[in-house]
């Protein structure tokens, strides 16, 4: 079975077994846990389901655990 990392660089869909639990889940915890908004899209490709989570852009870094972060490009 592949792992989310190398399926997230070579593109392809591994598909999530408990995509719609995350759907509902993931909003609240990315503003519970960093206080950023996302949009969560349930997706499929070849017969496998799949999220993506959209943000929008934020001037400021964003708090997770004490620590900060700031998107730098994709990353």
């Amino acid at each position: 079975m592949e792992s989310i990392l190398s399926s997230a660089e070579t593109g392809k869909a591994i598909g999530l077994p408990n995509a719609k639990f995350l759907l509902e889940e993931l909003p609240n915890k990315l503003r519970e846990l960093a206080g950023a908004a996302a949009k969560v899209n349930l997706c499929e490709k070849n017969g496998r389901k799949y999220i993506e989570i959209v943000t929008s852009a934020y001037t400021n870094p964003i708090s997770y655990h004490g620590r900060y972060y700031q998107r730098s490009g994709r990353t």
